[in-house]
């Protein structure tokens, strides 16, 4: 049987392929230009060339540019137009040019017209005996392919512009008109937010941080710059950063391309610069401006770095374009020529964001981590206090320690998220306060997913002349989003008719230009019935929260490992009630292993100082304990009975609880070893450490001459355990916090232990961890519990010989966490480590512990 010429030819090509296909380069290489340029001249469809050499068509795509040779443009082989079917086409193009360059405003009338379009030609075609789908795409190449000859057959006058511009010759194409450029838009003046001056004058250095605004997606929310903005500006920020995503890249693609469209390419590049100037100008609108307090005429900096994953080709040029607009208080900062500096305090600021795509990941640290990786190699010649990484939509802060020399945080995204990655989890600001020295910092989180969840509720009007149904109809459509008619018909109790009658009151063509409606719109295609979209992410605004809020400001710490040679008891028992004094910190929160414990040979091997057992090991951590609580009750308990005179126990007892810490504590691996000997874990220490505070408590009241008061109960109401069963506390707040010392080691990723721990103690807002001798800080949100934070706290020994075998460091010391609530929900989040411990030797091995008790002057147990 003789085979078709065109057939032995395609199978000439595929063995051909099949030779090259061993290579994993195959088409990018030299050798293979004649192959690449054979298969481009062939009439294989895109889906037969991509099966043919195992790639994407994408891959195809990239190969002929490398090579140089044209794109081929396949036509759908499968198609025969019947002459009918091609008047239709031309004379549906030449009563709509706007429609083929999708100009036309309401997207609903677009699907109705393709609709109508594609039915009208599919059944001409069949009438015609043709076969083969009718696509969208099918009758724009028809159209596109269409010349003066086919015109002439079909009995039809020469097409509109966009129809057969390709086929003009160049005379021709400088000789036609071009389209006009859409009319440009008139922007308003920005809005003019005021600095907090109190905030503003009180000592230290904020600095806000915003990211990913993505101008016109989606998810664009003004309202969330502005308040993010209004933070700023309450938190007496110096100046603000916006780090990538100062705008949406597809858009922008999409913009430029329908701004641009049908213009020839000598007048191409005006209306691509007119297409950026338009954007700049919107952005400069969604930026708010903040005077500067003290400095008359002067304005508040903002300074953006755009990122070319995030904004895009055309981002730099934007920003440049923003700047001219705004040159009295916009600047751009571009990472690569140095760091942002805080000038009073000489403090270095990396702006790190993504300079490649990534595969997505699960876990917030690893991303940033990379980012970071690759700034520090094209920055290696600067030096840097700590990197804010923008971009990827998540809240992390990891801290200065063994296993870091440079802190990073990551920064939220200042939009509503629209679930394009999986670890994409976060909507806020965040505020980087240096003390006035520059000698701490602390990382304040503001979330703002509630506030865009909830967006639809803070519309507040309805149109003028509504009655009650319309009202009934609107909060309909604020609960459940986009609805039909059925489903107000269901949830009001109404007949569909007269939901239907009574709706189009409510239907509004173009967004209402009140800021409390923004009216509804019909969708044909889905037949709901919603808010216009335009209206939420350019008029809405976030009502500001009352001050109403609830506050817990805790002292995280873990791993004591009391008994070890290396193990800062100085730093524990005289800095710990530095920093609970000047944070005014209220609960003291031990997650686990307060004590070294015996296993492992720990006396035989001198991990284990003075020959303590587990008694004495507990002891020695209730007198440590007890000493820093002890300490910080001095201090408070005298301001409070100078500030009250309590004449009576009951007015003693109230002091008493106003100056006496919440100790909640939680049981660790190394305090459970001795259950394998048959005793109670930390019992002794409960114990000794209850009978301290109680017995100090009671001298002190005999030294200041105060009535009797029932210390021993109060004390005991105030020292917790958690048990491990069910491992929750509820803070004043009313916020529910979960302590958790998980018997396992850490992991190479920097967050996925906590963020599994997030997931393991799922009914938990607050949680805190320990065991890894890693200190980290991460958040989530979820619809349920809103936005959950989890803190790891590092190790009070600087090292371990088990580490330092296996080249592992720690992070020393505890972390402070500050968590602000409204209703049982968090709204603010603030922490900051202390890293630099005081012992810099281990202790001698046969030190005597009561030596060292007198040296470091421990209250000292019964």
């Amino acid at each position: 049987m003789d085979i078709p010429k065109q057939a032995r030819k395609k199978i000439a090509l595929r063995k051909r392929v099949r030779q090259f296909r061993k290579k994993p380069r195959f088409l990018r290489e030299p050798k293979a230009k004649p192959l690449a340029k054979e298969l481009a001249q062939s009439d294989l469809s895109p889906a037969e060339i991509s099966k043919l050499i195992g790639r994407p068509y994408g891959y195809f795509h990239e190969a002929l540019r490398q090579h140089g040779i044209k794109k081929p443009r396949h036509s759908p082989r499968h198609i025969t137009w019947a002459d009918e079917a091609l008047c239709v086409i031309v004379d549906a193009f030449q009563a709509s040019q706007e429609f083929f360059r999708y100009k036309v405003e309401d997207r609903g009338n677009i699907r109705d017209l393709k609709n109508t379009l594609l039915e009208k030609i599919s059944v001409i075609q069949q009438k015609a005996g043709e076969r083969g789908k009718i696509t969208w795409d099918a009758v724009r190449l028809a159209a596109g392919r269409l010349g003066a000859d086919d015109l002439k057959r079909i009995g039809r006058e020469k097409a509109p512009l966009p129809l057969v511009w390709t086929n003009l010759k160049k005379s021709e194409k400088e000789k036609a008109p071009s389209p006009p450029l859409p009319p440009v838009r008139a922007w308003p003046e920005p809005p003019e937010l005021i600095m907090d001056a109190e905030q503003f004058a009180k000592p230290g250095f904020p600095v806000g941080f915003m990211s990913r605004i993505d101008w016109r997606s989606d998810g664009f929310r003004e309202a969330e710059v502005f308040r993010g903005a209004e933070i700023f500006c309450a938190k007496g920020c110096r100046f603000f950063v916006i780090n990538a995503g100062l705008v949406h890249k597809q858009w922008v693609k999409g913009f430029v391309g329908e701004y641009t469209a049908g213009i020839p390419k000598a007048k191409r590049a005006g209306a691509f610069n007119a297409a950026l100037e338009e954007i700049a100008r919107g952005l400069a609108f969604a930026i708010p401006r903040v005077r500067h307090p003290t400095e008359k005429g002067k304005f508040i900096r903002w300074y953006i770095t755009p990122s070319f994953t995030h904004d895009g080709p055309y981002g730099d040029i934007i920003a440049e374009k923003l700047k001219a607009l705004r040159t009295d208080d916009i600047d751009i900062h571009y990472p690569k020529k140095g760091p942002l500096i805080v000038k009073e305090i000489n403090k270095n600021i990396g702006i790190v964001n993504s300079r490649r795509s990534r595969m997505p990941t699960e876990y917030h640290s690893n991303a940033a981590e990379r980012d970071i990786k690759d700034f520090e190699t094209l920055n290696a010649n600067y030096i840097y206090d700590i990197y804010s990484v923008g971009g990827h939509a998540s809240f992390v802060h990891n801290p200065r320690g063994g296993e870091r020399r440079v802190p990073y945080f990551t920064i939220p995204a200042a939009h509503r998220l629209q679930g394009d990655r999986v670890a994409e989890n976060q909507e806020g600001v965040v505020v980087l306060r240096w003390s006035a020295d520059g000698s701490t910092y602390s990382v304040c989180g503001f979330p703002l997913r509630d506030r865009s969840r909830d967006e639809r509720m803070y519309i507040a009007g309805i149109k003028e002349g509504a009655k009650k149904i319309h009202q009934k109809i609107v909060d309909v459509v604020k609960q459940k989003g986009a609805v039909t008619a059925g489903v107000l018909e269901d949830a009001l109790g109404v007949p569909r008719e007269a939901i239907e009658r009574e709706i189009q009151f409510l239907v509004e063509p173009k967004r209402s230009t009140r800021k409390t409606w923004p009216g509804l719109y019909y969708d044909p295609s889905s037949r709901t019935y919603d808010f216009h979209s335009d209206w939420i992410q350019e008029t809405l605004r976030y009502p500001k929260l009352s001050k109403d809020w609830k506050e817990n400001r805790m002292l995280v710490f873990g791993c004591l490992h009391a008994g070890y040679c290396t193990s800062d008891y100085e730093y524990f028992v005289r800095r710990y009630p530095e920093i609970i004094l000047a944070r005014d910190v209220d609960t003291l929160v031990g997650v686990g292993d307060f004590i070294a414990g015996l296993h492992h040979d720990f006396l035989c091997t001198g991990e284990v100082f003075g020959g303590l057992n587990n008694d004495k090991q507990e002891t020695f951590a209730a007198e440590l304990t007890a000493t820093v609580m002890m300490t910080v009750f001095r201090e408070r308990f005298k301001a409070a009975v100078e500030a009250v005179k309590p004449q009576n126990s009951a007015g003693v007892s109230a002091c008493i609880e106003r100056s006496l810490l919440n100790f909640v504590y939680t049981i660790g691996n190394h305090d459970e070893w001795q259950k394998r000997d048959g005793s109670t874990p930390l019992e002794t220490f409960r114990g000794k450490l209850i009978g301290i505070l109680a017995g100090n408590i009671q001298k002190i009241l005999v030294d200041m001459h105060l009535p009797a008061a029932e210390g021993a109960d109060i004390v005991r109401s105030r020292v917790t355990l958690v048990p491990q069963h069910r491992p929750h506390f509820e803070l004043s707040s009313g916020l529910t916090m979960g302590l958790h010392h998980p018997f396992m080691a850490r992991a190479k990723t920097s967050s996925l232990r906590a963020q599994e721990m997030l997931k393991f103690l799922y009914e938990c807002q607050v949680v805190c961890v320990a065991n890894f001798h890693t200190s980290i800080m991460t958040e989530g949100w979820e619809r349920v519990l809103g936005q959950r934070a989890v803190v790891q706290v590092g190790t009070m020994a600087i090292g371990t010989s088990f580490e330092m075998s296996k080249m592992k460091r720690v992070d020393f010391g505890p972390l402070f966490l500050r968590v602000r609530a409204q209703n049982k929900r968090i709204i603010m989040t603030e922490t900051e480590a202390f890293p630099d411990p005081i012992l810099c030797d281990p202790i001698a091995e046969g030190t005597d512990p009561e030596q060292l008790k007198t040296r470091l002057g421990l209250l000292r147990a019964r």
